[in-house]
């Protein structure tokens, strides 16, 4: 469990949200259950989109593969105070 925020954000400051991540055991694999409470509404998509792309490539990794020198995407970037 860890706070969550970003520096210079007026709605979304350093320890404004708390995050829990949680790996557990899961037939020949590990489940990742990732909850994040306190995060302000205008922050929920890009987080979501943010989630997908870093847990695919966590997952792909973790599977052996190989993924591109990493770039954020544009998605994530755009309108970040």
């Amino acid at each position: 469990v860890i706070s969550w925020g970003r520096n210079g954000s007026s709605d979304f400051g350093p320890e404004s949200s708390t995050l829990e991540i949680v790996l557990r055991p899961e037939r020949e694999g590990t489940y990742l259950e990732i909850t994040h409470w306190g995060l302000p509404h205008s922050e929920r998509e890009r987080h979501a989109l943010g989630w997908r792309h870093y847990v695919g490539r966590l997952a792909t990794v973790a599977a052996g593969g190989r993924v591109e020198r990493h770039q954020t995407p544009e998605q994530l970037t755009r309108g970040v105070e």
